[in-house]
């Protein structure tokens, strides 16, 4: 059974950037068995790269978050500039701004009546 003191120290200098032969040397030279230190250098990598999974999932989770925000931010963007059109379009017209004529209250339409924002009396042709 290989050392955790061992392994804990083989992390420790791979983590730090050191190489895994320099290492092994290094163990070697210090009088460590040369098979516990390739167990030990096989579980410290292992180790280590278990450790990096989690960030990968989490880089690959937060990018998912932001792709799904982006697209529902997206939808609402669309949604409300449609409304804004819709509102945009069936909004009334000033009766002039339709070529129509106010009529008053004693004058009817010899056309028809239009629907205009700045009164319920226009006529779409002369007044009479």
């Amino acid at each position: 059974m290989t050392e955790q003191r061992l392994v804990g120290y083989i992390k420790k200098y791979l983590s730090l950037g050191h190489d895994k032969d320099a290492v092994y040397r290094r163990l070697v030279k210090d009088g460590w068995d040369a098979g516990d230190i390739k167990e030990a250098i096989n579980i410290a990598e292992q180790q280590n790269s278990q450790r990096k999974r989690p960030a990968k999932k989490n880089f690959i989770m937060i990018i998912l978050i932001i792709l799904i925000a982006l697209i529902i931010l997206g939808a609402l963007l669309f949604i409300y500039l449609k409304g804004d059109i819709y509102m945009k379009s069936n909004a009334k017209l000033s009766c002039i701004s339709q070529f129509g004529m106010t009529c008053s209250e004693t004058e009817g339409c010899s056309g028809r009546w239009i629907s205009a924002s700045d009164t319920e009396r226009c006529c779409s042709a002369a007044c009479a």
